[in-house]
C-alpha cells in the first residue's frame, strides 16, 4: 500500500541519514579539534622558546617546574604540556611582595591540579564546532572566568584573602 511504501522510504532515509549525520558531527569535531591541537602546540612551542631564551631560574614545587623569565612585562601562566609548568616573569616579581608571588603561584598551581585545561578545552571545542551559536561562545567566556575565580579562591584560602586580592 501507499502507506507501507512511504513508511519504508522514510525508514530507508532515516537509516542513511543518521549515520551520515553522526559521521558529519564526528568530522566537524575532529576537524575543529585538530585545529585547536595545532593552536595549542604553537602556544606550547612559543612558551618553550620563551623559557629557553629568557629563563634565568627554575625551581621544582612538587611535580611542577616553575620557570622565571627575564622580562619586565608582568605575566604568569600555567601549562601542562608535556609536564606541569608555571612561567612567571621578573616584571611580576618586581611589582609584588613575596607573599603576593606565593599567591600567584598558588593560583597557577590550582589550575594545574584541578585540570582546568580540560574544562577550557571542551568549552573551546564546543565554541569552535558551533561558532554561529552565541551560547557556546558565551559558555567559553564563562568557563574562562570561572576557572580564574577558582584559582583566586584557592590562592585566598592558601595565602589569605587580602594578599590574594592584592596580587
Amino acid at each position: 500500500s501507499r502507506t507501507d511504501l512511504l513508511g519504508e522510504a522514510l525508514r530507508g532515509v532515516a537509516a542513511g541519514a543518521v549515520p551520515f549525520g553522526v559521521g558529519g558531527v564526528i568530522a566537524v569535531v575532529l576537524g575543529r579539534g585538530d585545529a585547536l591541537n595545532r593552536s595549542d602546540r604553537a602556544v606550547h612551542t612559543t612558551l618553550s622558546r620563551l623559557v629557553l631564551l629568557g629563563g634565568y631560574v627554575q625551581q621544582q614545587r612538587g611535580a611542577t617546574t616553575v620557570s622565571y623569565i627575564d622580562t619586565p612585562r608582568p605575566f604568569a601562566c600555567a601549562t601542562r604540556d608535556p609536564v606541569p609548568h608555571i612561567l612567571i616573569t621578573r616584571g611580576l616579581i618586581e611589582h609584588l611582595t613575596p607573599g603576593q608571588v606565593e599567591a600567584i603561584l598558588a593560583h597557577e598551581e590550582h589550575h594545574l591540579a584541578a585540570r582546568h585545561d580540560r574544562h577550557l578545552r571542551l568549552a573551546r571545542l564546543a565554541a569552535a564546532c558551533l561558532p554561529f551559536i552565541s551560547a557556546f561562545r558565551a559558555h567559553e567566556r564563562r568557563v574562562r572566568l570561572l576557572i580564574e575565580l577558582a584559582g583566586d579562591d584557592h590562592a585566598a584560602r592558601v595565602c589569605g584573602a587580602g594578599i590574594a586580592a592584592e596580587a
